[in-house]
């Protein structure tokens, strides 16, 4: 697998470009999703358009979204999932207050 990936980046409204990044990696109780589909919901059309103010720049939109699975835990690894960014499990460090998507991501 190449150790880079290609990621639609918002730096501001209007100005969205699609640019080769590092792909993360797995590691510890972390998992690596590929993307299969992804959908745009109203707060990421508000980025784009500028309506709400960007928390970091540039950003990749689109939570909504279903992948598989493709390194990390074995019992993981070729599942497809769909992350729930609204229930958190409230047993990581992740979800107590780093980053809701990230953590369940991971499929907690």
């Amino acid at each position: 697998m190449s150790d880079n990936m290609k990621a639609a980046l918002l730096y501001g409204p209007y100005d969205m470009r699609v640019e080769c990044i590092p792909k993360p990696t797995s590691s510890g109780d972390l998992v690596l999703v590929k993307t299969l589909a992804v959908g745009i919901c109203g707060t990421d059309k508000a980025f784009y358009r500028g309506t709400y103010r960007l928390f970091k720049k540039p950003v990749v939109l689109g939570h909504e979204a279903v992948g598989i699975v493709v390194e990390g835990s074995e019992e993981l690894v070729g599942k497809e999932i769909v992350p729930e960014i609204n229930i958190p499990c409230l047993k990581c460090s992740m979800c107590r207050g780093v980053s809701i998507p990230t953590a369940l991501t991971r499929g907690h």
